[in-house]
């Protein structure tokens, strides 16, 4: 869940990113909603014209819909806290849970209106908080170890 957590984060900025700079409704932002598996969920929450606000609304800060960068950044986070369930009572140690909530904690008290103003910004950020996550959660539950050398006689 981790992995397909923050693949949905990255995957959706990277989506988002390549129709930032047009504002024009067309057939663009309607597949940039099937893409992200979305477009069924969009019409029935809006029942109205596809609009490119509402969609990166959707999308990114939405708390409802599953498939948001919002859920994603979520269920990476619940995902990381189950794998140390005993972190301490004040703050977080774990670097890989500091950077997944300040990324969660900057969608959900941003202002709708200027989501697509900073739209750019914002998809920079979150795709390099994944990259920054990926590494963290790498050096803390993945060990580097030396190469192994295979030998015939360690073989037999």
């Amino acid at each position: 869940m981790l992995g397909r957590s923050l693949e949905r984060v990255g995957m959706t900025a990277r989506l988002l990113w390549a129709r930032a700079g047009q504002h024009d409704v067309n057939a663009g932002w309607i597949g940039l909603l099937k893409s992200c598996s979305a477009h069924e969920a969009y019409l029935r929450t809006y029942r109205a014209a596809v609009e490119p606000e509402r969609v990166v609304e959707f999308l990114v800060p939405d708390r409802l819909f599953p498939r948001s960068v919002y859920a994603a950044l979520l269920q990476a986070e619940t995902c990381l806290a189950e794998l140390d369930p005993t972190a301490g009572r004040t703050g977080v140690d774990d670097q890989a849970r500091r950077l997944l909530g300040r990324a969660r904690t900057d969608l959900e008290f941003r202002v709708a209106v200027d989501l697509l103003h900073d739209l750019p910004l914002m998809l920079d950020a979150l795709q390099r908080t994944c990259s920054e996550v990926g590494d963290a959660v790498s050096r803390r539950y993945f060990h580097k170890a030396g190469a192994l050398a295979w030998s015939a006689e360690a073989g037999l």
